[in-house]
């Protein structure tokens, strides 16, 4: 059950991903789907991997974003902070903090890439949620 959870929020990250690509927006009902599978997982999960105090704090990367998109006026898109929130209260703080750092690392590295070619500029968007999606993969691998 619980290799199973995790591919099911690899699923939902993927699923996230697809739509932040498409309509640089995430859908609230994708959000509110993720609200109610992270407890199911974390039942199916049990304590033997993580503990709900370590599921806690992983929606501390979660809630700053929030706090940084409401007083950035939306630089950070309120969806990216809810999905990260999502995400670090089912794997917990210690993998939450790893898949950010990746996703964080991906986005810098690719927006570099694409500035220097001329391919965006300082005012262009991008989609976060694929780049957590691979750093999500990232921790299931590692």
């Amino acid at each position: 059950m619980y290799l199973a959870c995790k591919i099911m929020l690899g699923i939902y990250l993927a699923y996230l991903s697809v739509e932040d690509i498409r309509k640089k927006s995430l859908p609230i009902p994708g959000i509110v789907a993720g609200l109610i599978f992270v407890p199911v997982f974390i039942i199916a999960e049990g304590t033997e991997n993580i503990t709900i105090t370590d599921n806690l704090k992983g929606m501390i990367p979660g809630v700053l974003l929030l706090f940084i998109s409401f007083f950035s006026r939306g630089q950070i898109g309120c969806g990216d902070g809810a999905v990260v929130l999502i995400t670090g209260f089912a794997v917990g703080i210690g993998s939450t903090v790893i898949l950010l750092t990746g996703a964080l690392l991906l986005i810098a590295f690719f927006s570099a890439g694409m500035l220097i070619t001329g391919k965006l500029n300082r005012k262009s968007t991008l989609p976060f949620i694929p780049f957590v999606f691979i750093g999500y993969m990232g921790v299931l691998i590692l």
